[in-house]
Parts: structure tokens; C-alpha cells; sequence
């Protein structure tokens, strides 16, 4: 149900659609039939309309599915193929069907029996099983839950095949997004770290970190590997001398000097705790 909401809508079902389907499944339909159902209600034919023909619904269903995550060329093959079983019978719901199950079946980890690092769609599925663990938290843990599509599609739009999802925090940190507070940690941690503006270059990188799941202390570690952070606070400093640096660009003048001097003692003793 996850597969089919996603590959129709680019949505998390969220609470109220999913116990529709729910009903539907207990009723005794197949996920086939159910499918077919659905293709029928207003939510699909607002995305969908009848009046698009086979080679734009082909391509719609495309572009939504497999967005950036594929070629050019794989993105043409993928509509003449939707096209061609369109032509052959069937309908638009066995379509979509089709293509959820041929997603689900794919071998998205490396590390796995059958995994092709060469198939011009794997990209899609990895994706795809990263937007479903996202929908599934946010339907079944969070108990989200909207009509609106374009609400529910605001809960899997920023995750990519490289998102994290591998715990609740990091897809919590996906769904949440770049919000206020996440946006004012980004500016913090660049006042701090160098007393300056992010600017739209650094902040966009920001964002993107945010986006693909990484907690706020995940960002500012990998952060503190990077050439613009080494050429203020570099590896050869001390402690010591590290914190006495931090320590002046925070603080300034804005403390007493034995204020200074306990924040420093502070860090040190942080840092020989085990702090990176």
C-alpha cells in the first residue's frame, strides 16, 4: 500500500487513506484490484485526469517516479514501456501496479545476492525504499495524517537515494525538513565555528545535510573536516590552543578574563574527555 500510494502520488498515505486501503485489503481485494479501485477516486484523476492519453499519463507516471533519479535515456524507455503495456490492455492501475512491484523487487543494497550496479534504475529504487521507510514512520509512528496530497507529498520530497534512514531520529530529521530551528543550529554553528554569515553557497550545503537526515551534530562533525573549518582550527593545534582560539571567537571581549579562562579549562577538559 505504501509502494502504490508512493508511485501514484509521491506521498505518504498518512493516517486516513491508509485505513481506507486497510479496509479495502480485509474486504478480500487484492493489492491488484485495490489498486484498480483507486484509479477510479478523485485524488488520482486530480494528479491523473482521464483525458491525458496513454503517451502523457506514460510520461507523468515517469516523471514523478523516477524524477532525477535516471538517465535520460533510461526515463524514455521506462514511458515507451508504460505506453506499449497501456497499448497492450492494460489498464493504468495495472501499470503503476507493475511498476511498484518491479521497484520492490530490485537489489538496492551492495551488499547483497543480485545487486547490478549497473541498472540504469537502481538509483529509482533506492530511492523508493527510503521514501517508503519514511512513509511508514510517519503514517504508523507519528500517526500523520492529511487529505491534502500536496501535504502528504511534502513528507517523502526531500528524501534521495543518498537520504539516511537507518534510525527514527534521522527520518524524523527528514520529515521535520529544514525548519526554523534546524535553520537557526546552521547559523549558530557558523557563528560559532567562524564568526560569519553562512551566505547561500554554504547554507544551501547546509540544508542539503539537514535534508538527507543527519542530525545537527552529525552536520557540524563532518563539518569540522572540511577545509574551511581546518584553515581556522587546524588538526596540529592543541587542545589547549584550540579552545583559547574558539574561545576568543566567541567570547571576545564580551567576558571577563576569567570567564575566558574557565570556558577554555572547559573545552580541554571536554576534548581529553573524548569530545571530537
Amino acid at each position: 500500500m505504501y509502494r502504490f500510494f508512493l508511485v501514484a502520488f509521491d506521498a505518504a498515505p498518512g493516517v486516513t487513506y491508509l485505513d481506507q486501503l486497510k479496509e479495502a485489503v480485509e474486504a478480500g481485494l487484492t493489492t491488484r484490484e485495490i489498486v484498480n479501485v483507486f484509479t477510479t477516486k478523485q485524488q488520482f484523476k486530480s494528479v491523473y485526469p482521464d483525458s491525458l492519453s496513454s503517451q502523457e499519463f506514460a510520461t507523468r507516471l515517469v516523471d514523478r517516479v523516477v524524477g532525477a533519479s535516471a538517465s535520460t535515456a533510461a526515463k524514455q524507455t521506462a514511458v515507451a514501456d508504460v505506453v506499449q503495456a497501456l497499448g497492450s490492455g492494460l489498464t493504468r492501475g495495472d501499470v503503476i501496479y507493475n511498476v511498484f512491484g518491479n521497484l520492490a523487487t530490485r537489489v538496492t543494497d551492495p551488499g547483497k545476492p543480485g545487486f547490478n550496479p549497473e541498472d540504469p534504475y537502481l538509483g529509482v529504487a533506492q530511492q523508493f525504499a527510503k521514501k517508503v521507510a519514511v512513509a511508514q514512520y510517519f503514517t504508523e509512528t507519528l500517526k500523520g495524517d492529511s487529505i491534502l496530497l500536496s501535504v502528504l507529498q511534502g513528507v517523502v520530497s526531500s528524501v534521495t537515494k543518498d537520504s539516511v534512514v537507518t534510525s527514527a531520529a534521522s527520518i524524523e530529521n527528514i520529515i521535520r525538513g529544514f525548519d526554523s530551528t534546524r535553520k537557526l543550529d546552521m547559523y549558530r554553528f557558523f557563528l560559532v565555528a567562524f564568526d560569519a554569515a553562512p551566505g547561500v553557497t554554504y547554507f544551501n550545503q547546509l540544508k542539503q545535510a539537514v535534508e538527507s537526515g543527519l542530525s545537527t551534530k552529525e552536520i557540524v562533525n563532518i563539518f569540522t573536516t572540511k577545509p574551511q573549518f581546518l584553515s581556522a582550527f587546524p588538526s596540529s593545534l592543541t587542545p589547549t590552543e584550540f579552545a583559547t582560539r574558539l574561545v576568543d571567537r566567541v567570547v571576545g571581549t564580551l567576558a571577563s578574563s576569567q570567564a575566558k579562562a574557565s570556558a577554555v579549562t572547559d573545552i580541554v577538559s571536554a576534548l581529553n574527555g573524548g569530545w571530537s
